[in-house]
């Protein structure tokens, strides 16, 4: 059996001769592919794979290679790669047990003194003919003022018809002001009562 092949070929069957011994079956017990190449004229370089080497024309010579070439020597060892890049953090793991109770802290130093002498002054003026009621609670003598509030009471109403606080607020020194005021259709026998209460402690 013959196999023509052009010149163009040989490399390509020298390197890949397992696929070719695979599909012509003529690779000999010692692992050789034969073949035989046109050494002139116009068919020059024209390889055809024989079973034998016998085989080749006067104006060929036989040519052969391994289906399996021999293992090579072990190469260098490459240069080391750069580093990978980091990988994404793992997921949060089991929460552990409980550690034992420390110590006992130091005792921290003393806090600032609180307020000494907390007492509470308050002012109460019924409503008249004005529309306007004021109340003002004074601190006594020897005490400062820290805060206020106020109340109203008697016949408020509601908060659209009857009387609103206008301003509660620190004034004039140690005093408290209350200020409110009814509306204008405010029937003046419906009588309240404004309370300013003023927070005092120890001056």
């Amino acid at each position: 059996m013959r196999f023509v092949l052009p010149w163009a070929l040989v490399a390509v069957l020298v390197a890949g001769g397992v696929a070719v011994a695979a599909t012509s079956g003529i690779v000999g017990a010692d692992g050789k592919i034969n073949g035989c190449f046109r050494d002139g004229g116009n068919q020059q370089g024209e390889l055809r794979l024989v079973s034998d080497p016998a085989e080749c024309r006067a104006n060929e010579s036989p040519i052969w290679w391994n289906q399996v070439g021999p293992q090579g020597p072990q190469g260098p060892a490459g240069p080391q790669g750069p580093a990978g890049a980091a990988g994404p953090a793992g997921p949060a793991g089991p929460q552990g047990p409980a550690g034992s109770q420390g110590p006992a802290g130091a005792q921290g130093p003393a806090g600032p003194s609180g307020f000494a002498g907390f007492q509470m002054a308050q002012d109460s003026e019924q409503s008249g003919t004005s529309v306007f009621t004021s109340a003002i609670a004074t601190c006594p003598a020897g005490t400062k003022i820290i805060g206020g509030g106020f109340a109203i009471q008697g016949q408020v109403g509601d908060g659209v018809n009857g009387p609103r606080v206008l301003q509660s607020r620190k004034f004039n020194g140690e005093t408290w002001l209350v200020e409110a005021v009814a509306p204008d259709n405010y029937s003046p026998t419906r009588t309240y009562v404004v309370t300013a209460l003023a927070d005092c402690v120890n001056a």
